[in-house]
């Protein structure tokens, strides 16, 4: 497993994105209070080949949820209590868990 943030590079033109960074996505980043294990260095490659990625998240807590919607927050959908995230490289059939975090 490797240690977040999850960043995303485009093999062609090398444009990058972060997918998961705990100190400001889910619910502990959403309210500012990361206790999650995040990497010293700069993120390196799983593959280079281009290929697929899959995030998987889940909501708990209902009540949770109504609450924020009655306090006017409108972001819901960010406020997420786990995530993984998975590759499959290009030429494999096979998918690889990479990440995985509580995030509440």
């Amino acid at each position: 497993m490797l240690l977040a943030p999850v960043v995303v590079s485009c093999p062609e033109c090398g444009n990058s994105s972060i997918v998961f960074d705990p100190r400001v996505h889910g619910w502990d980043g959403q309210i500012g209070e990361s206790a999650s294990a995040i990497g010293d260095d700069d993120p390196s490659p799983c593959f280079s080949t281009g290929g697929l990625i899959q995030v998987d998240v889940s909501y708990q807590g209902e009540e949770s949820y109504s609450n924020l919607a009655a306090d006017g927050v409108q972001n819901l959908e960010d406020y997420f209590d786990t995530i993984s995230i998975s590759i499959r490289p290009d030429g494999s059939d096979e998918w690889q868990e990479v990440v995985s975090y509580e995030c509440a």
